[in-house]
């Protein structure tokens, strides 16, 4: 449950929707499962959500099910700002994407693609959503906080670009990499 304003809407229609799904999934409730919002083959339907915090993260966990079908109901998710995600829906019970850290924009709105196209980028004939759950991480801003006042950064010295130990790396890079933002570093060690 999310306090404040939180709201839904169809940004890009779906071709229509079914109630073929499992019901039987331990991933979602039982309506949620079964029920589904489907495209055809060549289009794209998007789902927004509004009102959430900007300042914080979210990851998002993406249900979808079609039971009885032989071929393959694989569909792509695209979540802005994230690499998409793929799940074949047909006679799906127990699988989900999950996009982990997804950031709102600004305006506190993350909108989801839903497209008929496999891992290969091959066409498929529908692709479907049936369940989407947002869960808040802690603010963004909250945990620079936390970590500047843990490495005693006040005043200018606190700011994200600034670089009080002059190696180069910003507060922020110092703060994502978990280094220390006092403590010099001749050639920090950046990880994929």
């Amino acid at each position: 449950v999310y306090p404040g304003d939180l709201s839904v809407i169809v940004t890009s229609s779906f071709t229509g929707s079914n109630s073929g799904g499992t019901t039987e999934s331990i991933l979602a409730p039982v309506e949620a499962a079964r029920d589904t919002f489907y495209i055809n083959r060549g289009g794209v339907g998007r789902i927004q959500f509004s009102g959430l915090n900007a300042s914080a993260l979210y990851d998002v966990n993406i249900f979808a099910s079609r039971l009885g079908r032989a071929n393959s109901r694989t569909t792509q998710y695209q979540v802005e700002g994230q690499l998409p995600l793929y799940l074949d829906a047909a006679d799906n019970v127990d699988e989900r994407v999950h996009f982990v850290g997804v950031g709102p924009s600004e305006a506190g709105t993350l909108s989801i693609s839903v497209s008929p196209v496999d891992v290969n980028g091959v066409a498929q004939d529908y692709a479907y959503i049936g369940y989407v759950e947002l869960v808040e991480k802690a603010p963004m801003v909250a945990e620079y906080e936390v970590w500047a006042n843990r490495n005693a950064l006040m005043g200018e010295q606190a700011e994200k670009l600034a670089d009080p130990d002059g190696d180069g790396l910003n507060n922020f890079l110092e703060f994502s990499m978990e280094s220390n933002p006092l403590l010099f570093t001749d050639s920090p060690v950046l990880q994929k």
